[in-house]
């Protein structure tokens, strides 16, 4: 089976999905019963949009007037995961800056773009009903995620309009890029960050909780650069440069998410792709990794969960120390 979207792609748009500034510009140019349910209906379509954008919000309206415990950008980021109607979410988020709503608009529309064009997956004959099922059961959702979309939707006209509007309204994800532009800004070519400018910021996510800022940002904030012009990590007073062999320590960021509002079960987009285009189905993000990326090297799986757990613990403690350069 030919794989025509390019998985790691996607991870960056599911999972960095609130960053709109980063996800625009990296997708510029990229290139059964269940499983054999046809694409529903128009009016079920309208119905399923109406709940949609009602869900979103009393969801973000809940979490403003103290009625829940839930900050709003994480009722954001949990609405986004849980639409059926992408396009419906878009049009009610884009109109809750103060939750970060528009930027997960933009994001909607950018994966939507790369998805929209996905074909339909056949059987060959030699794949058993039932995973031929799931493939298919998948490709339905994805098709029912973005099937409200236009072409319209989709032109530089229309992303460039929203990215105006999120900064003109200042969404509040948006003033998390400007802040670490500044920093970047301060810190010169070598990325000489110091270590109290980086707990700072990282306290900053820590607090907003959202999935996709806390994978992207997270893991840039504890990035450093080495004289030689490597990058790399620091945990524990070690350092470990950013190559393959210390891919977990990278992975293990986009996998923490899941514990901040990032759906990571057999309906997160990831694995549905992976699952339309490779007939690799998996029940959850974390079987994903085992079987794919670390799929010959049980160790580094072990490290994967490890370090996931180092970072969850730093999140909701709001301290970076571990992840910080020795002084």
């Amino acid at each position: 089976m030919k794989n025509s979207i390019k998985i790691k792609a996607l991870i960056f748009l599911v999972i960095g999905i609130s960053i709109a500034g980063y996800a625009w510009h990296f997708t510029k140019g990229q290139d059964a019963a269940d499983g054999q349910q046809s694409i529903q209906n128009q009016s079920v379509a309208v119905g399923r949009s109406v709940e949609d954008g009602a869900r979103l919000e009393n969801t973000v309206l809940a979490g403003q007037t103290g009625k829940s415990n839930e900050k709003p950008t994480v009722a954001m980021a949990k609405a986004f995961y849980a639409s059926t109607d992408l396009h419906a979410f878009a049009e009610s988020a884009k109109n809750h800056p103060e939750a970060g709503g528009i930027g997960y608009a933009i994001s909607a529309l950018n994966l939507c773009r790369e998805l929209r064009n996905l074909p339909e997956p056949g059987n060959d004959g030699k794949e058993d009903s039932i995973n031929y099922g799931k493939r298919l059961a998948s490709y339905n959702r994805i098709k029912i995620r973005c099937q409200g979309f236009s072409d319209n939707d989709f032109s530089t006209d229309t992303i460039s309009e929203l990215v105006r509007r999120e900064r003109d309204d200042k969404d509040i994800l948006r003033t998390v890029d400007i802040s670490f532009a500044l920093i970047l800004g301060n810190a010169g070519p070598d990325r000489n960050i110091s270590s109290e400018s980086r707990k700072q910021f990282f306290k900053e996510i820590s607090n907003l909780q959202d999935p996709g800022v806390i994978s992207v940002f997270g893991r840039e904030i504890v990035t450093y650069q080495t004289p030689e012009g490597g990058v790399g990590y620091w945990l524990d007073g070690h350092f470990y440069p950013q190559n393959s062999a210390n891919s977990p320590l990278t992975d293990a960021w986009e996998l923490a998410s899941c514990s901040f509002g990032m759906v990571c079960d057999q309906t997160n987009s990831i694995i549905e792709l992976q699952c339309v285009t490779k007939g690799q189905c998996f029940d959850n993000l974390s079987d994903f990794y085992k079987n794919t990326t670390y799929a010959n090297n049980a160790s580094s799986f072990q490290d994967l969960l490890k370090y996931r757990d180092r970072i969850m613990t730093a999140i909701q403690s709001k301290s970076v120390d571990a992840f910080l350069k020795p002084n």
